[in-house]
């Protein structure tokens, strides 16, 4: 806990989330190097001290051989005194050997120029107060011993021959005796120069275990905190990634309700996070307009379906309609070609009756009374004719209103493939209603063409009724137009007019006949429309249901996902 603790207080105090992972571990690895450093740094100057106590350990080496070759060379100068009294007891007794003694006295300035160098070299080196005041001693002992010899042996020497023993062997024994006090204090001196060796060879050997402990120890801190350091960093690494993968895999699973992670931080990790959390508020707001638009779009498939049924079952109706009144057009043209026909042989029949007139002009009186009759009814003819016209103008009038609903037709029929083809479900059912208005409209039409059509029949069998008691009173009149030849010109003038106003009924029977075939041939064309229109509403309803499938498929995947 306490460990956690300290972790976190860590992290906050450094904003350490706020780093990238690479910062991370590189800050770890500059922590190492820096431990590394600083051990190095220490170690470089217990190296130093050790170097620095080597040279002294070599320069007390020479210094004890600078002071060998001082024991030497006071030795050698003993041993020239020696020889330079020897030789001269020689020449006393043989007079030779005068040159011997000269060259063991250059010998001897030769020795002390080089001992007086080496003291001075000594006296530069040394920097313990101790042998400093030791050599001072030892150069007065030298400084007493070259005087001994040179300023009271060899003047002796010079001045008389023969020289009182008892005087030489007294400097003599005065010079040893220096030189000799002089070889004991340079033995002094090397001994405390071995001494101070041995003090710093020990010193050295300590700094140098000292040295490999240190070295171990910084090897061995600088691993355990950088790899603390660097496990803690992982561990939480690890931990933060555990969470963003098991937030992971329950979105995978569907499972949106899925605790948001909660990551304070700018690196990676906190960048993940922030965008698997906007990854689930995106997915939710998805999901959830996907629901909503998967049930609207079940409710209006379910709508377009029940339509599409309703504007189908209109468009069979209103194709019965149109069938059956392309049937009634066209028995309409059939009943009018045949009225036409008639009306050919009545005109037929008047010319015949004209000029059977012309050849019974002295019986026209006896036929006045019939061909009044015969006036009268044809007046009652001209008036249904009339009649007849009135209905050919009202189906004139339904042809064009059958021609616009027929354009209107071809219309709503574009209107329906374009609504095949893409539009939506609201759209359908506005259209497929003004379909049904249509279709209303040519099932008046239809009926008002039915009811004129059954009207032009009974006017046309009226007309046949009434031609058939022309012809008969014709026939009559024929029997008596011998007697009624008084009224020959007024019979003539009758069938004048009978022969037009027949001509016209023929000429309007004819117009009603080609409107008739019109009218069938733009009924069949409007069942065309309508056999293809209810094709494209059958195949739209099968549309429909496909995208009802789906969209319970659809509705089935999202399910999946829990949003709660």
């Amino acid at each position: 806990m306490n460990k956690d603790k300290i972790s976190n207080y860590f992290l906050k105090i450094f904003r350490i989330n706020d780093w990238t992972i690479m910062s991370k571990y590189m800050a770890s690895l500059f922590f190492v190097i820096l431990l590394f450093f600083v051990s190095f740094t220490i170690i470089l100057t217990l190296l130093l001290d050790i170097k620095a106590e080597n040279n002294k350990v070599k320069e007390i080496g020479n210094e004890l051989i600078t002071i060998s070759k001082m024991e030497s060379l006071m030795m050698q100068k003993k041993t020239i005194v020696i020889n330079y009294i020897n030789d001269f007891n020689e020449q006393n007794s043989s007079g030779e050997n005068y040159n011997n003694r000269q060259a063991n006295l250059l010998e001897f300035n030769k020795i002390k120029t080089e001992y007086d160098g080496l003291k001075d070299k000594l006296n530069r080196e040394v920097n313990n107060e101790k042998l400093k005041r030791l050599f001072n001693t030892i150069q007065e002992y030298d400084e007493n011993f070259n005087e001994v010899f040179l300023k009271k042996i060899v003047p002796l020497f010079k001045e008389n021959s023969k020289l009182n023993s008892w005087s030489v062997n007294s400097n003599l024994s005065k010079g040893f005796e220096n030189a000799n006090q002089n070889i004991f204090l340079l033995e002094t001196a090397k001994e405390i120069l071995i001494e101070d060796r041995e003090v710093i060879a020990k010193g050295s050997k300590e700094k140098i275990k000292m040295t490999i402990i240190t070295l171990i120890s910084a090897i061995i801190i600088s691993s355990v905190l950088g790899f603390v350091l660097i496990l803690i960093i992982s561990t939480r690494i690890k931990n933060n990634l555990k969470k963003v993968i098991k937030v992971s895999n329950e979105i995978a699973k569907g499972n949106l309700a899925v605790e948001k992670l909660n990551y304070k931080g700018k690196d990676e990790i906190g960048l993940l996070a922030k965008s698997i959390n906007m990854m689930i508020d995106n997915l939710k707001e998805v999901i959830y307009k996907t629901l909503n638009a998967s049930n609207n779009t079940l409710v209006t498939t379910e709508e377009i379906s029940a339509a599409t049924e309703e504007n189908s079952a209109s468009i069979e109706d209103v194709a019965d309609v149109v069938k059956d009144f392309v049937l009634t057009s066209n028995k309409l043209a059939k009943v009018s070609t045949d009225i036409s026909n008639l009306i050919d042989k009545s005109v037929e029949l008047v010319g015949t009756g004209f000029q059977e007139i012309q050849d019974t002009e002295g019986k026209m009186n006896k036929i006045i009374n019939s061909s009044q009759k015969s006036t009268s009814r044809m007046v009652e003819l001209n008036a249904e004719t009339e009649e007849v016209v009135k209905i050919v103008e009202v189906i004139s009038e339904i042809a064009e209103q059958t021609n616009l609903l027929a354009l209107n037709a071809s219309i709503e029929a574009a209107r329906a493939n374009f609504i095949t083809e893409g539009s939506s479900g609201t759209r359908r059912g506005k259209h497929g209603s003004g379909f049904a208005v249509v279709a209303d409209e040519i099932r008046g039409l239809a009926a008002r063409t039915k009811n004129s059509v059954g009207d032009i029949r009974s006017i046309i069998d009226r007309v046949t009724a009434n031609t058939d008691n022309v012809v008969t009173s014709i026939q009559k009149n024929n029997l008596e137009v011998e007697a009624g030849a008084q009224s020959l010109v007024q019979a003539k003038e009758t069938f004048n007019k009978i022969d037009s106003k027949i001509k016209l009924i023929a000429n309007q029977i004819r117009e009603v006949a080609n409107l008739g075939k019109e009218i069938y041939s733009k009924s069949a064309g409007v069942s065309v429309m309508t056999e293809e229109q209810s094709a494209t509403i059958q195949q739209i309803s099968t549309s429909m249901d496909e995208l009802s499938v789906m969209a319970s498929n659809l509705n089935n995947i999202v399910e999946r996902f829990n949003l709660d």
